[in-house]
């Protein structure tokens, strides 16, 4: 509020009146804040486009390094490709968000069979061992 007023010129008084006491505040602080939305979310759209281009220049073209050339006795700057798992990880990360924006999971939801059969004989021997820290105590 006190921003509000130092902003607009109008007392703080005036604006806690308002808030309290009109039907329209509510709304038009919604309003406020959808627009300050859209723009952060256009801000947003356009750095991840800006990034997205950047990314693709760098696995078609290599970025920019330092590099010594033997030949030249000298430092120059040259285009190096990124490493396989470099473009890895960004096709990863890549993936996962286009799965964010489809609205579909971007992680694993069923385990291996291996994995299954696994956890499965694991709470076996847990039983087992359980049963018989059970008897040892019953018998004592």
């Amino acid at each position: 509020m006190t921003r509000v007023s130092d902003t607009t010129g109008i007392p703080d008084t005036t604006l806690a009146h308002w808030k309290n006491k009109s039907d329209w505040w509510d709304e038009l602080v919604a309003q406020v804040r959808n627009e300050i939305n859209e723009q952060i979310l256009a801000q947003n759209m356009e750095i991840a486009a800006k990034a997205g281009e950047r990314v693709l220049d760098s696995l078609e073209n290599g970025d920019e390094k330092l590099v010594w050339d033997k030949a030249r006795d000298k430092h120059v700057i040259k285009r190096v490709k990124p490493s396989g798992k470099d473009a890895a990880v960004i096709g990863g990360i890549s993936q996962d968000k286009a799965r964010v924006q489809l609205n579909l999971p971007t992680s694993i939801t069923k385990t291996a069979s291996g994995l299954d059969a696994m956890v499965k004989k694991f709470e076996a021997i847990a039983d087992s061992y359980n049963e018989r820290q059970t008897r040892v105590v019953s018998n004592q």
